[in-house]
């Protein structure tokens, strides 16, 4: 009993261990993603919008046509291509 007892505690340790080093990672990546955030501009810019609702590019504010195309690019900002 004292055995299974020293086991069960070792891998609470081992899986607190673990717990923490994901919480760190996640920390990292929110870090991380706020970063890309505020170097393009800030806001919710994964915020879907309709296509006929956009007529010129988020970035650059030229107009869309037949030779300017909008595509969607890391989660849903309009590109030029």
């Amino acid at each position: 009993m004292q055995a299974e007892l020293r086991e069960s505690e070792a891998t609470l340790a081992e899986m607190g261990g673990r717990l923490s080093d994901v919480q760190l990672e996640k920390a990292s990546l929110q870090e991380e993603e706020e970063g890309r955030r505020r170097r393009m501009g800030g806001g919710d810019y994964a915020t879907w919008q309709e296509d006929a609702a956009v007529s010129e590019c988020q970035q650059c504010g030229r107009d869309f046509g037949l030779a300017r195309r909008k595509v969607t690019v890391s989660l849903t900002r309009m590109m030029l291509i």
